[in-house]
This record gives C-alpha cells, structure tokens and sequence, in this order.
C-alpha cells in the first residue's frame, strides 16, 4: 500500500435501487452529464452540498452519514454489529458511522476498548451483492488509535456486476470533508464519529487485487488541505 501527497420480498431498498440502474447508468455514462439526477445506492437523492464546497461545482454528490449507537442505526448496521460479537467485545450500544454514496455503504464501529476497527460494505446490488446482504467485512488493526492498514475490500460488485473496493482513510485533524474522485464526478465524505472514514472507488485491478482512491480533503471553510491517492492492495 501506497500514498501519494443483502415466497420473501426484496428490502424496500435494494428493489428502488434496482429500478434506477437504467437512470444511473445514463448519468455515470455521461448521457446528460455530471447534472443528471445521480442517486445514492439506496434511492435517495444525495444531501445538499455544503455551502463552503460550492465553488467545486456541480460535480459534487453527498454521501449521507449517520453517526449513533448501532441500535439506531438502519437494520442491516444492526446485523453488521452482531457479526462481530463472537469474536470482538461490541456492545449494543456502541457509536457507529454508517455511510450511504453514490457507489455503495458502509458501517464502521470499533471494539469496546478501541484495539479493532470493524466494517461492512454493500452496493446497489441486490442483497448488496451477496447472500446475508452484504458484500464485505473489513477488521482493522488499532495501535494507540491509528489504523495500520486501510484494510482494502474487493469482495463488492455493483447492480450492472463491475467491481466496488472499499477502504478507510484517515483524515488529517483539520479535514471536516473528504471527496473522492471518480471521473467527472466526486463522493463528498463527511468526516463523523472520530473514525477512519470508509470510501468507494471503481479504480479496481483485479489481476493486482489493488484498487486506487483519489483523495482531496478540505476543511471546515472549504480550503484544501491536500490531495493524494490512496494505492492499497488486498491484505494478505
């Protein structure tokens, strides 16, 4: 790794982000261009772009981003939450960020005494791409606070079956945003709960199992903090 700078019916929300394959497909590809009404993985339109982020333009798609205990929190952050207490100390009520963009979601909590981070990822993809509805869990290593890895997903595909890497990025201490770069358009990541923040990319090369996030982040008054790409590899 390198830097440079889920006869039973369908989740109400995988069914509406199926029907809008079509309409995401014509905006990603351009039929209408970056103004098209690109939605988030789970059908919703994206939050407004804040307003020291303007001048970046129109390119610009929020990622919402929900900070609170897992039980309240979506049902499949519960699920993701319970996956982990055979192994991991995770109590019930624990802070969880879960995150929704244009590419996919995701969960990250940590352990009751912050020695693990701990994620899962899903896509639009029916059932997030696989079987229990989602497509990837992530665990992280926590030394004096710090992630010493960004723990690189590759498990994930999207609804039209392109691959989704997931990572996690650590924000400097003055970064309030993180955007990510994907063509002529760009997730708008929300710095939140103190924790590494969980990011999307279609950059994948599988025959490398590596995947590339092109990052810039800004603070509180929209000014630049710093760009860079994130070049992270499938741990072993």
């Amino acid at each position: 790794m390198t830097h440079r700078c889920e006869a039973r019916s369908r989740p109400a929300w995988a069914a509406a982000a199926a029907g809008l394959a079509l309409a995401l497909a014509l905006s990603v590809s351009g039929c209408g261009g970056t103004r098209g009404p690109l939605r988030l993985v789970d059908g919703t339109l994206p939050p407004a772009t804040p307003a020291a982020l303007a001048h970046l333009g129109d390119a610009l798609r929020v990622s919402r981003v929900r900070v609170a205990a897992v039980t309240l929190l979506s049902e499949w952050a519960r699920r993701c939450a319970r996956s982990f207490r055979p192994e991991f100390d995770v109590p019930e009520t624990a802070r969880a960020v879960e995150r929704v963009s244009v590419l996919g979601a995701s969960v990250t909590l940590a352990d009751r005494r912050r020695h693990a981070l701990l994620g899962c990822d899903r896509t639009g993809a029916p059932d997030g791409g696989a079987p229990g509805g989602g497509c990837g869990r992530a665990v992280g290593r926590l030394l004096a606070g710090r992630l010493r890895d960004p723990r690189v997903d590759l498990l994930c595909r999207d609804e039209h079956g392109r691959q989704i890497a997931f990572a996690w990025i650590e924000p400097g201490p003055r970064a309030r945003w993180l955007l990510v770069r994907e063509g002529a358009l760009a997730a708008v990541e929300t710095v939140a709960g103190g924790l590494p923040v969980r990011v999307a990319t279609r950059s994948v090369d599988p025959d490398a199992a590596t995947a590339e996030f092109r990052i810039e982040e800004y603070d509180a008054a929209g000014a630049l903090l710093r760009r860079y790409t994130l070049r992270g590899r499938v741990a072993g």
